[in-house]
């Protein structure tokens, strides 16, 4: 065991971890590839290869190895447990506001919603349908997820955006407060304000709040105190 920021760790599972990452970026891959890419010895990385894909979460294919179909169940069931945990938020913001709250994932670079709870309160409501998709860069929801993403995968959507200085601006913005807001983005004459979901690393994985016509969107503050203390019930 090794003492990392106060806390005991384990070298080989970091390491393993590092592998997965790697591969999630760059594979396939070879054994010799990624100890260039890890800096771990060829040995090291042989050795975990070996028990990763014993166990099923890699995979060797023709051009090297890459991430084996294990990690697509626990992504399931990992998406599922955040639709579970989520849900009693949704009903509860929808109540508060009668407006359509919404939980989206992050999907590559794209945000996908994946449950809503339909506002009651007025005729005409904004939906979100489940499997609706945009970029991580456009959107409330998209940014809550954008802001406290993967360094590298904010670093990535910046360099790709057309305007990158607005765009950081807007992530730096999101980071400070804790919650993102857009107006007439998606549609116009909507709005929507998000939080966002950590994984156990401290990464944004989801986000999670509500859509509105614009002329009756509540104060975003106080649907960002909302949207917390609905996720901490």
């Amino acid at each position: 065991m090794v003492v990392a920021e106060g806390r005991e760790t384990s070298q080989t599972v970091d390491r393993a971890l590092v592998l997965l990452e790697v591969l999630a970026e760059d594979g396939p891959l070879s054994s010799a590839g990624l100890a260039r890419r890890t800096g771990l010895n060829r040995t090291v990385v042989t050795r975990l290869l070996a028990t990763l894909e014993r166990r099923g979460y890699v995979r060797r294919g023709p051009d090297g190895h890459v991430l084996g179909a294990a990690l697509a169940v626990l992504g399931a069931r990992a998406e599922a447990g955040v639709r579970d945990r989520a849900r009693l938020a949704l009903e509860a913001l929808a109540a508060r506001f009668g407006e359509t709250a919404v939980l989206a994932v992050a999907e590559g670079g794209e945000a996908v919603a994946v449950d809503q709870v339909p506002g009651r309160a007025h005729p005409l409501r904004v939906e979100y349908r489940p499997g609706l998709r945009h970029p991580l860069t456009r959107g409330a929801h998209g940014r809550a997820i954008l802001a406290f993403a993967d360094p590298a995968v904010r670093d990535a959507a910046l360099a790709a955006d057309p305007d990158p200085d607005r765009l950081a601006a807007l992530l730096g913005d999101t980071r400070a407060r804790g919650w993102a807001y857009s107006r007439d983005e998606l549609q116009s004459g909507t709005s929507g304000l998000a939080v966002p979901l950590f994984d156990a690393r401290g990464r944004a994985v989801a986000s999670l709040g509500i859509v509105a016509p614009v002329a009756r969107f509540p104060d975003p503050a106080t649907v960002a105190a909302a949207t917390l203390d609905a996720l901490e019930e």
